[in-house]
């Protein structure tokens, strides 16, 4: 690779160095420019440096999800470098290829810009571009400093533990898991200095926990007002076999919230959390999501001595899930009233 005829820009001017006991010395990526979403299969793996290489088949691969468009904007931290032969090594790869009617622009985010000579602010500033709109050009960097702290649970894997973890070579953040902090050993969160991860993971199973409550209090009270209004009042095979089609629907959107639940309940048992709200997640159990006697059978004796699973006690479950919870309580109460009105 050649020096870099612009400033001393260390993406290009390192590129074929290479350190022996390193499998990969960095990733590349693309991104919309506008809405920060990553490109799916576009991030590669930096063997020696930032080599052209790596970047040309990243671009490609990123461009061809384009096909019906006639131009594209690539900005590029050392474009002015990059964009000189681009077009002649796409043409001479086996590997490389392009849309014949696509014609690319080249452009610099204007942070990096600023280190670049005066003769690049007027090729690739992004203030002269149409149609380029007000952007900074610098998304990626917003990117990369949020997965600062995941990268260091990579940096000590092996090449077999590294692809076990991400098949692809890397995360796509779309699609792909990442390893979090309620999944280490005990100790481990401390020792890869974690704590701040952590605290944030923990606050986020919290609203977990929350959101499953309210999706399972909202499935089981649905569930009993469907046994009330459609399996008791069916006149057909037909209605019948609809009324517990629903009814079947409701029970496994209930044991999904249990089962969503009880992997967030797991997960804050490992992470820093209260240890007063920790008493209060009990394990949920099938037998708590058995409907109550006195919503199956109205006419059932010994009602008083039924008492609701805990997940019932906790919150404001008037107001939980708005309307349709109302409308399953109000509908209960409406069938729980004595029928021997005058």
């Amino acid at each position: 690779m050649k020096k870099s005829r612009c400033n001393n820009h260390r993406a290009q001017n390192n590129g074929n160095l290479h350190w022996k006991h390193l499998d990969s010395t960095g990733k590349g990526a693309c991104a919309c420019a506008r809405h920060g979403a990553f490109v799916p299969h576009c991030v590669v793996d930096f063997q020696k440096g930032e080599r052209q290489i790596n970047m040309d088949f990243s671009i490609c691969q990123a461009l061809k999800w384009f096909s019906g468009h006639d131009q594209a904007l690539i900005i590029y931290d050392i474009c002015c470098q990059w964009s000189i032969h681009f077009q002649e090594r796409v043409a001479q790869s086996e590997f490389l290829e392009l849309w014949d009617s696509l014609k690319i622009t080249g452009t610099i985010g204007k942070w990096h810009l600023a280190t670049h000579i005066l003769e690049c602010f007027a090729k690739f500033t992004l203030n002269f571009i149409e149609g380029a709109g007000q952007v900074k050009g610098e998304i990626l960097e917003t990117l990369w400093s949020s997965m600062d702290e995941v990268a260091r649970l990579a940096q000590a894997m092996s090449t077999a533990h590294h692809q076990e973890s991400h098949p692809d070579g890397w995360f796509t953040p779309e699609r792909d898991r990442i390893t979090l902090p309620s999944a280490l050993g005990p100790g481990e969160i401390e020792c890869l200095s974690l704590e701040s991860i952590a605290m944030v993971e923990a606050e986020l199973r919290k609203g977990q926990v929350t959101d499953a409550l309210e999706g399972l209090r909202l499935a089981l009270g649905e569930k009993s007002l469907c046994f009330r209004t459609e399996v008791r009042n069916v006149d057909s095979q037909w209605t019948t076999a609809r009324a517990w089609d629903n009814v079947h629907k409701l029970d496994a959107e209930a044991r999904k919230c249990q089962a969503t639940y009880q992997h967030a309940r797991s997960a804050l048992q490992h992470l820093p959390t209260d240890p007063e709200y920790l008493a209060t997640l009990q394990e949920i159990t099938d037998e708590d999501l058995k409907l109550a006697g006195d919503i199956t059978d109205k006419q059932r004796f010994g009602q008083r001595s039924d008492a609701l699973p805990w997940f019932w006690r906790i919150g404001d479950i008037n107001t939980s899930n708005g309307p349709r919870m109302q409308e399953c309580m109000y509908s209960t109460r409406i069938f729980q009233c004595p029928t021997n009105l005058p």
